[in-house]
């Protein structure tokens, strides 16, 4: 069930102007003058930012955010909205949901298409600038969740770039943690540029941890170089993910 998961949750930001404190901008008031007390201001300075941690990771539909509407609406030109697990303040390791490319409405509207993540960061990069936010939304749901933790791939559907000899995908996820590719139990694709292989948990989940068994009988170099992508996205078989 989507829901404002901002309302409540715990929020910082850079720095504070006066009083205008992280609190206001998720405080359910979406007074768009200044004035009145209900919008946040950081001091000028470089990269300003605001973040609110949610607790939990959700799923994250949308964010939308009420702009200053009594002047300077034009300071948020540029900001990024960014979600995800990190909380390094000025990288760009969490996704970018949106960029703020337009102030001609007070009420900004950014689709994220389910980006899962624990901390919402918006940043405007650059020297000088000043963030302010006179209420920010986030529309979010709880994720699936296992009771204790689990090996969520058995359940999954494995597809690969290519298959070599009858070496498909399924075999990956089949339980068997063979090291000899003679047994039976191990995948493997076509000599091919980028190859890849992937798997659809069915369900979005918080992922703790992935454990890859490589083959052992030869060839264990190949695996040098892989990457891990997870993600929501197809997009780039897989490498628009987070890594």
């Amino acid at each position: 069930m989507n829901k404002n998961v901002a309302f409540g949750a715990l929020p910082t930001q850079s720095s504070t102007y006066q009083w205008a404190t992280a609190e206001r901008a998720n405080d359910g008031n979406s007074d768009s003058n200044f004035r009145h007390g209900s919008c946040t201001q950081t001091n000028k300075s470089k990269n300003p930012w605001w973040r609110v941690d949610l607790i939990h990771s959700y799923n994250v539909s949308g964010v939308r955010i009420s702009n200053r509407a009594d002047c300077c609406s034009d300071r948020l030109q540029g900001a990024e909205i960014r979600i995800g697990d990190s909380v390094s303040n000025d990288d760009n390791r969490n996704r970018l949901c949106g960029t703020v490319d337009s102030v001609s409405l007070i009420t900004l509207n950014f689709n994220c298409g389910g980006i899962v993540g624990r901390y919402v960061t918006i940043i405007i990069p650059g020297y000088n600038k000043t963030l302010t936010l006179c209420e920010v939304d986030i529309i979010g749901s709880e994720l699936p969740s296992l009771l204790g933790s689990g090996n969520v791939a058995s359940g999954g559907r494995p597809t690969q770039s290519s298959t070599y000899a009858g070496a498909g995908a399924h075999r990956a996820n089949d339980g068997n943690s063979d090291i000899h590719f003679r047994s039976g139990s191990c995948s493997r694709t076509r000599k091919s540029t980028n190859p890849w292989w992937r798997i659809d948990l069915i369900e979005i989940y918080n992922v703790s941890d992935v454990i890859i068994t490589n083959r052992a009988d030869c060839c264990s170099f190949r695996l040098l170089g892989a990457e891990i992508h997870i993600g929501n996205s197809l997009e780039n078989d897989g490498n628009s993910n987070r890594l």
